[in-house]
């Protein structure tokens, strides 16, 4: 399919997403882009927004993109590459040798824009986008989709649409998961906004590529639904992948004054209106994960009961009421308590909410205090009662 210069090739996919383009070139020529007698022009403009694309380049031309003639070799310039983008599809690209790129330039040729906004990619080994050869530029942005380069690389390295640096996070897909086959419920949290239409598995994984941070990516696969996390830090990165149980689902499905009791797994933040019992199942401890989103549990209702649960990344919150009892040991366990949560209160990490404190804990802390500066201290002379406002317990 030839397009160069000022030209533009749209293509869409059918309503239900199928419909097929295979494209090859002849010789020298890219799949779709230049053909062979075009090397000194630049390729059109090539949008793909959904369907299933097969593009083959020949001899040194590209996938999609520029084109090649052995004449010319050792001219920088020839074979270059316009602008690619893809919003959706599943689009395979293989250069036709080496030197050129699956999507971009022939061999000696500028990357010319290549945007990938969503949609599926899978490109042969060598240069999966980019500049031709020793990479002669590109402006390659990744804003969304899951694009798998093997053992390639990409000329040029990819920024987001603010330009910020964006690296590979592969997301290994549970049990065995032919290459084409659509992943349902696709959200990616943390950082820029990332675009995630018409996600595809290739080679058992999606590959996303993301900026420095903490990263959650959630999806559905055979009506379970998976949550990835992973930390990416200026290098590409493998996210961890859980089972992610639906906690709402089980807790509805639980009559009041009910028991229920949970396995080993991940769950789900959930709400609590009806009077039961949620425990852990013997020898466990399952975990509510908010993901740093919401609360991992609200409860709506009086005569709750929870045991044995861990709960980890939620968000503090006072706006709903409620109030949290924490039992420990009046000598020490009560002191360090104290200050730890004089610590997160200043560093912002939990609301300013009021501190109730009595009993003994409160008699042993006035001595704690009393002895501030005769007792070997990490912090000499630090005060609990100065450093941490706490209220004395009602009488009723």
């Amino acid at each position: 399919v030839e397009v160069t210069g000022s030209n533009k090739l749209t293509v869409y996919g059918q309503s239900a997403g199928t419909g097929e383009l295979i494209a090859t070139g002849g010789k020298n020529s890219a799949g779709i882009g230049c053909g062979n007698g075009n090397t000194h022009s630049t390729s059109g403009t090539v949008v793909i927004n959904g369907g299933v694309i097969t593009a083959s380049g020949n001899g040194r031309g590209a996938g999609i993109g520029g084109s090649n003639d052995y004449s010319d070799l050792g001219w920088q310039g020839y074979g270059n590459n316009g602008t690619i983008v893809v919003n959706g599809g599943f689009v395979t690209a293989a250069a036709g040798g080496s030197g050129a790129a699956a999507l971009g330039a022939a061999y000696w040729g500028r990357g010319g824009v290549i945007q990938i906004n969503g949609g599926t990619v899978k490109t042969s080994s060598g240069i999966a986008m980019g500049g031709g050869g020793s990479d002669y530029g590109a402006n390659n942005q990744i804003k969304g989709g899951s694009i798998a380069v093997g053992n390639g690389s990409i000329n040029h390295a990819p920024k987001n649409e603010d330009g910020v640096p964006v690296y590979r996070v592969t997301i290994p897909l549970p049990g065995s998961v032919a290459d084409g086959t659509r992943v349902e419920g696709v959200v990616v949290r943390g950082g820029a906004a990332y675009n995630t239409r018409d996600i595809r598995a290739v080679g058992g994984k999606l590959h996303f590529y993301l900026p420095n941070g903490q990263h959650r990516i959630v999806f559905s696969q055979n009506g379970v639904e998976y949550v990835a996390r992973a930390a990416v830090s200026g290098g590409d990165a493998t996210a961890w992948v859980h089972a992610y149980s639906d906690l709402q689902h089980l807790i509805d499905e639980t009559a009041a004054g009910g028991t229920l009791v949970l396995p080993q797994k991940v769950y789900s933040p959930a709400t609590v209106d009806k009077p039961i019992t949620i425990r852990a199942a013997d020898g466990t401890r399952p975990v509510v994960d908010a993901f740093g989103d919401e609360r991992c549990l609200t409860v709506t209702a009086s005569g709750v009961t929870i045991e044995g649960l861990a709960f980890t990344n939620g968000v503090a919150g006072t706006e709903n009421g409620g109030a949290v009892l924490i039992p420990v040991f009046a000598l020490g366990k009560s002191q360090g308590l104290l200050c730890e949560i004089g610590k997160f209160k200043k560093k912002g990490l939990i609301p300013d909410v009021p501190v109730y404190f009595g009993g003994l804990s409160s008699k042993i802390t006035a001595v704690f205090d009393k002895l501030a500066d005769s007792t070997p201290r990490l912090n000499p002379g630090y005060r609990l009662g100065e450093s941490v406002e706490t209220h004395g317990l009602p009488k009723q």
